[in-house]
């Protein structure tokens, strides 16, 4: 019986009866993930070492360069509500189609609306020139963490493959904080302030509570699946899942919840407003779990008379989206291959840039010229070696 039948059998067996067959859940995915092409004979015993490095920021508050040197010169966007920021550095080896690897990954992620961008810009510049009052909402999801990870590479049909990767993950620094309330403030009245607090964290916690090495002790799991489909000589597609199951579980984090109340403020020697605030609830440690949203990335590709045509769409669930479109020309260049790519970002507005000589590709977006006023950035590099 085929290998990947087989798998499949043990997997929904052990879905079905839950905890009971846990055993079979991990026979079904070791044979979905090994299929029968990884034991044929006719794979190619040449070994390939990858390295990558990728990172994209994305915000529609005010430029990337004011957030990151928190100086928050230029005037917050209308309408301004998310951040997000994605960085990955890894390397792996791949021995016919089997992959083994390691790899880094920082995400950060903000929710928040206009009041709560403003409010902070006015706390960190200047004094309020009017009597305003200020709907606070903020959710605040960041996490460092390394992994070693198994993939590998299934072809169903000579034009389909399937690529399954399995990453056991190291949590390094975590913290999710959501604030929601109230603060009034302008010219010639007492600032106050009221706000629901629920925070999880392993460091830096807006109670700054001092930190524990405890409170970072955890593990975590994720799978990501790749389908590729040459659809005919010319035409390719390529799906891209990030994080389809994806699991972090901490022990005995940092955790707080409760009320933030205050009347007293003062702006220190930077002239910053700062609170001094009230705050009732728990300060404890807690099990906790968390899962990070999903990435789903499609790539289609044409190759014209002339130059490839591409199309590359990506989705972070309820966050960010976008759209590129391109060219991509290749030559060759002192008999090593060299291409050059163009494309527009419309969702975002920004304009691509890649090129690649030999194994080594490198690409860049961003939606201004002057980096400093890049709302956003993109870069990824990549260097891969046969033996």
């Amino acid at each position: 019986m085929d290998l990947g039948i087989i798998g499949l059998h043990f997997l929904v067996k052990g879905v079905v009866t839950k905890t009971k067959y846990l055993s079979q859940v991990a026979i079904g995915l070791a044979a979905l993930f090994l299929g029968p092409s990884v034991l044929a004979s006719d794979l190619r015993e040449t070994i390939v070492v990858n390295t990558y490095a990728d990172s994209f920021t994305s915000t529609n508050i005010t430029p990337i360069k004011s957030i990151i040197d928190d100086s928050w010169e230029t005037e917050v966007n209308d309408g301004a509500d998310a951040g997000i920021s994605k960085s990955n550095l890894g390397a792996f080896v791949q021995y016919g189609a089997i992959q083994l690897g390691v790899e880094s990954r920082y995400d950060f992620l903000i929710h928040t609306n206009e009041d709560t961008a403003r409010l902070y810009k006015y706390a960190k510049t200047k004094s309020f020139e009017t009597t305003e009052k200020y709907q606070l909402d903020i959710e605040y999801q960041m996490l460092r963490a390394r992994s070693f990870w198994i993939g590998a590479q299934i072809p169903l049909y000579s034009n389909f493959t399937i690529t399954n990767r399995l990453y056991l993950w190291h949590p390094t620094v975590h913290r999710n904080s959501t604030l929601q309330g109230e603060v009034i403030d302008g010219v010639n009245i007492r600032t106050s302030g009221y706000a629901e607090l629920e925070e999880f964290y392993t460091y830096r916690n807006i109670l700054k509570r001092p930190e524990n090495y405890d409170w970072a002790k955890g593990k975590g799991v994720s799978w990501n699946l790749g389908v590729n489909w040459q659809i005919t000589p010319d035409l390719s597609v390529e799906l891209i899942l990030k994080d389809v199951y994806s699991r972090f579980i901490f022990d005995n984090i940092g955790y707080s919840r409760g009320e933030l109340k205050s009347d007293t403020t003062y702006r220190d020697d930077n002239n910053i407003l700062r609170f001094n605030p009230v705050y009732s609830g728990v300060e404890s440690t807690r099990r906790y779990r968390y899962r990070p949203k999903q990435t789903s990335i499609v790539k289609l590709r044409y190759v014209a008379e002339y130059a490839d045509l591409y199309f590359n769409y990506r989705h972070i669930f309820n966050t960010y989206t976008s759209s590129i479109f391109g060219a991509e020309k290749t030559m060759s260049i002192g008999k090593v291959q060299t291409s050059i790519r163009l494309g527009a970002d419309l969702e975002n507005k920004a304009i691509e840039l890649g090129f690649g000589r030999g194994n080594f590709v490198f690409n860049l977006l961003s939606d201004s010229l002057n980096l400093d006023d890049a709302k956003t950035f993109g870069m990824s590099v990549s260097y891969s070696h046969s033996f």
